[in-house]
């Protein structure tokens, strides 16, 4: 059974209020595009801190997930600061992969409170962590670090306190690791309840497990492990939250073309800014349907531009086999799979009921290629298109 602490009537709406203003005031820092502020997530840094919502429960794991490129690093960075900086009741650790050829897990962010529990850590176990960079010796995945961090946080725990474990982007692209995923999901969620259980024995507020994906391949683990983990999706900026973006990076285009090409993906209108929109249609969209297109055609042959045709009208109907391979490449996303949307999601022809482009620009690529029956597109023609 899921479980929440009782706070002092009014004492956890004003917190969350605190957090949000703080918030509005964190700020990046690009390369090659500069300073902005963070933009506004209101909606969804509300769901994740505030327990009325039930969005983030004590005891279990909750796998958060959204289109490539929508911000969850970021926004969980800047949840991070903000939490840091108003006196709540959470403590958030985020822990980072290096790059892929390492594998090497490490604490990109801890509560200044926490780093002499760490130092325990170390000292009293086989637990090795430099000082420096904060790199873990245990393990190579950042699942492995979780579950560490997890059992030894609980044996000192912090009067009435939640803690938050996140791991940033699980990286799930590869066969072999989705099914270490699968397996970790399978037998931690089981040991966190218990882990949770002694925490709050012990005076905690509960321990919480937040794992990041922009993986879209993870909904094929739905079926495995089900209701033992919490499923959350989070999506793109709206409509309003993308033009707040633009003023703030001085990306002058048409914010409606924007808003029909990149569905206010953040990851997406930065690119634009950096490298151009042609550029930005030609190598992350017309290069990636093509490559797509490479992948199938032996499956497909003679029906290919069919079965595309059918995706572009409604790809909830599409042939099981292509959604696959296109979930695979990032081009679509399983909204069907998530217990909770965290984010607004807009009424659009690119968003069906279970499935969803995850930005409209491959929606409007593929829709041209199939009309032509060639793969052989230029930018422009999608921007005059649209």
């Amino acid at each position: 059974m899921k479980t929440n602490n009782n706070n002092i009537p009014g004492q956890s709406s004003d917190r969350v209020r605190n957090v949000i203003d703080r918030l509005h005031r964190h700020e990046i820092d690009e390369s090659g595009v500069g300073r902005y502020r963070f933009v506004d997530r209101d909606v969804e840094a509300r769901k994740i801190i505030d327990e009325n919502e039930n969005v983030i429960s004590s005891g279990w794991v909750t796998v958060l997930y959204g289109p490539k490129g929508c911000g969850k690093t970021r926004f969980f960075e800047a949840l991070y600061n903000s939490l840091e900086d108003v006196d709540t009741d959470i403590d958030m650790i985020i822990v980072g992969a290096e790059e892929r050829e390492t594998a090497k897990a490490y604490i990109k962010s801890m509560p200044m409170s926490l780093k002499d529990l760490f130092k325990r850590i170390a000292l009293e176990s086989d637990v090795k962590i430099d000082p420096v960079s904060h790199v873990l010796s245990i393990g190579v995945t950042v699942l492995g670090v979780g579950s560490v961090l997890a059992r030894w946080l609980a044996k000192t725990p912090r009067r009435g306190r939640r803690l938050f474990i996140v791991l940033d982007e699980v990286r799930l692209s590869e066969e072999n690791e989705l099914t270490n995923f699968r397996q970790w999901l399978e037998s931690f969620s089981n040991d966190l309840r218990n882990i949770d259980a002694d925490y709050r024995r012990r005076g905690g507020g509960g321990i919480s497990v937040i794992a990041l994906t922009s993986d879209a391949t993870v909904s094929s683990l739905r079926s495995y492990v089900g209701g033992k983990v919490d499923w959350v999706l989070i999506w793109n900026l709206t409509y309003d939250s993308m033009k707040e973006l633009l003023r703030e990076i001085g990306l002058e285009t048409d914010p409606s073309l924007l808003w029909r090409l990149t569905g206010g993906n953040p990851r997406s209108i930065v690119y634009i800014k950096r490298r151009g929109l042609e550029n930005w249609l030609r190598e992350e969209v017309i290069r990636n349907l093509f490559d797509l297109y490479k992948d199938v055609h032996e499956i497909f042959r003679e029906d290919l531009w069919r079965e595309f045709e059918a995706a572009v009208k409604n790809i909830d109907y599409a042939r099981q086999s292509l959604v696959r391979e296109m979930l695979k490449r990032n081009i679509v996303i399983d909204i069907g799979a998530s217990q909770n949307i965290i984010s607004e999601i807009p009424r659009e022809p690119w968003i069906n009921r279970y499935y969803a482009y995850q930005i409209p620009a491959y929606h409007h690529v593929l829709k041209i290629m199939t009309e032509k029956k060639s793969i052989d597109i230029e930018p422009r023609e999608v921007i005059d298109e649209i």
